[in-house]
């Protein structure tokens, strides 16, 4: 962001204000795959710890909204040059991380789309599942794609420690795959096939970074 011109502090608190969009959009999409959940297996486990995983998000989604436009946003920007005085400069209280986290959010209707349009993203991937199975020959209905998808996706956000979640979704696809009834093969065919997207995905974004890094530094030589 900031190569293209956006300010610094701008570029960090739209990050920042992402992230959090993301996570209120994975909730609400989780939301609706719990209560799917609950629709075609209401005595089933996953809901009760579904249910629970979702109380539990409720107010740490609340704490990062509440830390990000708090004081503590401030110090962190403001530490560098606590320590360094010689060597970084203090940042403008009116134009840092902090005033431009809270100018984000004075544009609630922003705000409110981009958490729609995380919404819209998962839905899309849930929809992606839903044709892979129709593809590989075990089709079902889309609330029991929603629900599986909702879990497992949850469970990969928790387990973010895993690089890629690599074991843990196709374990997961296989588990609950199994109690919606697919074969193991099938459901281990179809996280395969969801990282075939993430690979096709993640490396144009690698190329297309590597092709800006390069045009730079070419200019940067033309102009010295």
């Amino acid at each position: 962001l900031t190569r293209f011109g956006v300010r610094p502090a701008t570029s960090g608190a739209t990050v920042v204000v992402v992230i959090t969009a993301e996570a209120t959009g994975q909730f609400l999409f989780s939301l609706a795959g719990v209560a799917m959940w609950a629709w075609l297996y209401p005595e089933s486990d996953v809901t009760r710890w579904g249910v629970i995983a979702l109380l539990v998000a409720i107010p740490v989604l609340a704490g990062m909204v509440v830390v990000q436009r708090s004081w503590f946003v401030h110090f962190l920007e403001t530490l560098p040059s606590r320590l360094m005085p010689k060597s970084w400069d203090a940042p403008d209280l009116e134009q840092g991380v902090l005033a431009s986290i809270n100018d984000i959010y004075r544009r609630r209707g922003r705000v409110a789309a981009s958490v729609a349009w995380h919404v819209v993203g998962w839905l899309v991937g849930a929809a992606e599942a839903w044709v892979g199975l129709f593809l590989l020959g075990m089709p079902l209905d889309f609330a029991q794609v929603l629900a599986m998808e909702s879990i497992i996706f949850a469970i990969r956000s928790v387990a973010f420690i895993i690089p890629g979640a690599i074991g843990l979704q196709e374990g997961g696809y296989m588990l609950f795959g199994a109690m919606l009834g697919l074969p193991t093969e099938v459901a281990l065919a179809l996280s395969l096939l969801k990282r075939g997207r993430e690979l096709i995905l993640g490396l144009s974004a690698l190329l297309a970074w590597h092709l800006i890094e390069s045009a730079t530094a070419r200019s940067r030589a033309n102009k010295g």
